[in-house]
């Protein structure tokens, strides 16, 4: 589109005449701004088979009938309510250890770098983010790297002070500021810096608001 993108060719329409519309791009920054103008999806390339069909689907639903217009704002809504019955969950497995002690969740991080050892306090953490087989530990404007699985991690937080968003993030509860839905169930957590992660549909009744 060399003359004008997706948002200008549907400034140009009538409101009465704008009809249902995709958004096909590279660019993930746009989502949010595809939301408001009450875009079906937002395919972020490159996307496969699965994903396209998927879209063709709520498409069809769409133009056959009204069809749910708020079913990610209608979950987020749920969060908290299911965040009680899985916390409740969670509690449970970390009191029902072998020896039937309770796991005490890990205060400070060890942090080796340049052959020496320094520690960060986990309650000053923004959020973690999995590298491979290492974490990415992010503190402000600082980014350290533990060599450790995400899923390990995990089981060594506190659950009442972090949430897995997604399988590769993370978050500190306390470090969020407003949480925004996205495209096909998934949403955006934005923090209080203003950094944004994405929250997956496959962990979206995990997290309190």
């Amino acid at each position: 589109m060399p003359e004008l993108n997706g948002f200008q060719v549907l400034d140009t329409l009538p409101a009465d005449a704008i009809p249902n519309f995709i958004f096909v791009t590279a660019y993930e920054q746009y989502a949010l701004d595809a939301f408001a103008v009450e875009a079906l999806d937002y395919l972020l390339k490159p996307f496969d088979a699965e994903r396209l069909q998927a879209t063709l689907a709520r498409v069809r639903r769409r133009i056959g009938g009204p069809g749910e217009r708020r079913p990610l704002l209608e979950a987020i809504r749920q969060l908290a309510e299911s965040q009680r019955v899985i916390q409740a969950s969670v509690d449970r497995l970390i009191a029902g250890t072998a020896d039937g002690g309770a796991i005490e969740p890990i205060e400070r991080l060890p942090i080796k770098a340049d052959g020496r050892v320094s520690f960060v306090k986990v309650g000053d953490v923004d959020y973690f983010e999995s590298a491979a087989n290492y974490v990415n530990v992010h503190v402000g404007a600082q980014v350290f790297r533990v060599r450790e699985r995400m899923s390990e991690l995990a089981t060594r937080l506190d659950p009442k002070q972090f949430a897995r968003i997604h399988r590769a993030t993370i978050v500190n509860i306390d470090r969020i500021r407003e949480i925004q839905p996205w495209f096909s169930g998934d949403a955006v957590v934005i923090l209080r810096d203003g950094k944004k992660l994405r929250l997956s549909r496959s962990y979206r009744n995990v997290l309190p608001v």
